[in-house]
């Protein structure tokens, strides 16, 4: 029997190796296929994306959805952009929709909060919790970033607008970012649910710009992913 969905999970970076498989491996229903993608060592927006369709095209099911987190979320989009007809909805998870506008707001927070760039990365992408469940966990993560990838393709973040796609869209979206999230703050990302009745915003609560290090929110992500899955048309 062929999987009712296919989930294709897209981590972060750029320039960094698959992490959501050590978070979200065994949360899902056996009946489900879930794929865990590790970006290849690229610069160039057409090849990540053609990468991504490789995942697709492999996909059993015949309704799949691309689950991005923070610059997966940027891959997840223009993929929907380049090959709409090969998706049926997206998981959006502390994505980056306005650059520019995010960038301004990560550096006034920071400053409000005394946040310098020597400060410890977790001070950055973590909430008071979850810093104390896990204590070294963006350090340990981010110092694994292909540095070359990352400078050559930040320009392109920085500008990145997901605007026009949100007013277009008409796919389903499930639009999920942490509460205390100031890295792509929450305050901007809960904004871009008013652009259509397709997209459904869930926060979670206490989290920061990586909403799946404590147990009970991976669960909570989990059960929100696969409910959404199940009920796409």
């Amino acid at each position: 029997m062929l999987p009712p969905v296919t989930l294709i999970f897209l981590h972060g970076g750029p320039g960094l190796p698959d992490y959501l498989e050590t978070s979200f491996k065994g949360q899902f229903a056996p009946d489900l296929e879930v794929d865990f993608y590790t970006q290849k060592q690229t610069a160039d927006m057409n090849e990540f994306i053609d990468e991504v369709d490789e995942h697709v095209k492999k996909a059993r099911s015949q309704k799949v959805v691309l689950v991005g987190h923070s610059w997966g979320s940027i891959l997840a989009i223009e993929y929907a952009r380049k090959h709409s007809d090969r998706v049926h909805g997206l998981v959006l998870i502390d994505g980056v929709f306005e650059g520019a506008e995010m960038d301004a707001q990560f550096e006034k927070l920071m400053r409000e909060r005394g946040i310098t760039d020597q400060s410890p990365l977790e001070q950055k992408f973590l909430s008071s919790s979850e810093r104390v469940i896990s204590p070294t966990y963006a350090t340990d993560l981010l110092k694994q970033t292909n540095t070359v990838i990352l400078e050559k393709i930040y320009p392109y973040i920085s500008k990145y607008s997901a605007t026009s796609f949100f007013q277009d869209n008409k796919k389903p979206i499930l639009n999920i970012f942490g509460e205390e999230d100031i890295r792509t703050p929450a305050s901007i990302l809960k904004t871009f649910g008013r652009f259509s009745a397709t997209v459904r915003n869930h926060e979670i609560r206490g989290a920061g710009h990586f909403p799946f290090i404590r147990e009970v929110d991976r669960r909570e992500i989990a059960k929100e992913i696969e409910s959404f899955a199940r009920h796409l048309n």
